[in-house]
Formats: structure tokens, sequence, C-alpha cells
């Protein structure tokens, strides 16, 4: 079945087998579960999308009140937002990764990706591209920032 909620824009399925002994015999399950594309939680979903609305609300909250108004069929002031699909979720997290690599390597001010001549760069190279959310980026930073710190502290010193 399609994935037609508006929240599958900021998560991906994965599966996972998980082997138990029952009764002398290996038992093989199948759990599936769903990956942010934001911060990289897993969050269980149950067959519906309860569970990742909820993570949207409490950890991506401006993002979860553009995703309700879509939800709730307001096209009108969605339209403002510039909300696409052409894009895959994951491959739009790609290139917001690739994006804040970039700027934090050179030492890019945030606000770089405010201006219109950066806008139409973007908009040269895919037109269904917008960064999803200005105010997320400073949230990107900081999760890669977590991650090289996680880096760091794994490197042993002579």
């Amino acid at each position: 079945m399609p994935k037609t909620s508006p929240i599958w824009e900021f998560f991906t399925i994965e599966r996972k087998e998980i082997s138990q002994e029952k009764n002398g015999k290996t038992v093989v399950s199948i759990i599936e579960t769903c990956k942010c594309i934001k911060c990289n939680v897993e969050v269980k979903h149950s067959g519906n999308t309860s569970n990742l609305w909820d993570h949207v609300q409490g950890h991506h909250f401006s993002n979860y009140k553009r995703l309700k108004l879509l939800a709730d069929g307001d096209k009108s002031i969605m339209s403002a937002f510039k909300l696409r699909r052409a894009i895959p979720a994951a491959r739009l997290a790609s290139i917001n990764r690739k994006l804040i690599t970039y700027m934090i390597t050179n030492m890019k001010p945030l606000n770089t990706v405010s201006s219109e001549a950066f806008k139409a760069f973007c908009a040269e190279l895919h037109p269904d591209y917008t960064l999803s959310a200005v105010d997320s980026i400073p949230d990107m930073i900081l999760l890669l920032e977590c991650k090289v710190r996680e880096l760091v502290c794994q490197v042993y010193f002579i």
C-alpha cells in the first residue's frame, strides 16, 4: 500500500530480522521500524502513523505544524511553503547533509541559504529542491557536531 501521509517525508522504513529460540526451534521474526531522517531516531510504527506524528511533534515541532496543515488538506496555506514531493525524502536528506557539510567546512554563514542567488542556484540544479526549513539548519549542524564528537571520543591517543 502506498504511503500517502505527508509524515513519510520524514521517515524511511527499516526491516530487521530477529532470531529467537522457541521450543528448540529457531523462529525468525521481521520487525519493521521507521527511522527519522532528521535525527536518525528509530520509531515503531505498528502499521499506522501515530507514533511517527508524535515523534515529529515532540522533536521537530516547526515541521510538525507544516505537515499537519498539509495532512488536513489546507492547500492554499501549504502553497506558501513550496512543499514538493518530486524528490524522495532520503535523497532530500542527503542533499541537505551535503549542503550543511559544505557550509561547515567552508565556514559559510547560515544566511547563505536564504539569499536569492542561492535559491536561484538551487532552482537551476533541480527545480523541485527547496531547503526544507531554514530553521532546521542549526538542528542539522548540531547533529553533525554530535557525530563528530562521538568519532573524536573513539580515537585512541598514544
